[in-house]
């Protein structure tokens, strides 16, 4: 479970028995050219970053154009937890970490009914979503959480990584925001792409209410509030996915 100089394939396989990750990439799974994946009940961790809590340290890396399915399942890191390109859905699944802690590059990536817990302040987003139409990064029916002792206020929903090269598109729909999340939302250093965000492209969120249950307000003018007919292309796995 450790870590090499970066995210890419090792250039040989291992030999049984032998020592692992300490070359050819970060993470801890790597798929590559595969289509039509599924993966059930696992817990994966990497725990690379243990103690310090420094340094990025995938649990997972989908490095396809094609589709992955994660169901029922545990991916705990720090930074980094989850990259991804592709179309993916992600269901009833937890995903811990505190930096960047979801990112990636994909077509469509839905996060539906998960638990995505921070681990410590930081970010939980880098999207570079490679088209501004592309739907990016999707929470539907999510909630935001925090392990024990994390200050509230000290998650911010995205950063982003600051190039016109790619679009930060995350949307947010019907997720329950707990008192981790600040209030202001989104990091809005540097700007996003787009800067100003539309009812398709860049940061949004629709329905997202607190662990009362009540209305969340006043995230900064970064992201965008949508409307009921703008949310619905994000509100199911087939909207999102179209599989």
């Amino acid at each position: 479970m450790g870590r090499g100089p970066g995210c890419g394939s090792v250039s040989a396989k291992p030999s049984r028995g032998a020592s692992i990750g300490k070359s050819g990439g970060r993470s801890v799974f790597l798929v590559e050219s595969c289509d039509n994946l599924t993966l059930e009940n696992l817990t994966i961790e990497n725990t690379y970053s243990i103690p310090s809590h420094k340094g990025q340290a995938e649990t997972i890396y989908f490095n396809s154009s094609y589709k992955l399915t994660v169901e029922n399942c545990s991916l705990i890191s720090w930074q980094d937890t989850f990259l991804c390109k592709g179309k993916v859905w992600v269901h009833n699944s937890l995903i811990a970490g505190h930096v960047d802690y979801i990112r990636g590059y994909p077509e469509a990536c839905l996060f539906e009914d998960c638990e995505i817990r921070s681990r410590a302040g930081g970010y939980l987003i880098q999207a570079r979503v490679p088209k501004a139409t592309d739907k990016g990064f999707v929470f539907l029916n999510c909630k935001l959480t925090a392990e024990s002792g994390v200050k509230d206020g000290s998650m911010y929903l995205a950063r982003s990584g600051g190039s016109t090269d790619y679009f930060d598109n995350v949307v947010f729909v019907n997720c329950t925001m707990g008192p981790v999340i600040a209030p202001a939302g989104w990091h809005t250093n540097p700007a996003p792409n787009p800067s100003v965000p539309t009812a398709t492209a860049g940061w949004r969120e629709y329905g997202s209410v607190d662990t009362a249950g009540k209305a969340v307000t006043g995230h900064n003018a970064s992201g965008k509030v949508l409307t009921a007919a703008e949310a619905e292309p994000y509100s199911s796995r087939k909207a999102v996915l179209g599989w």
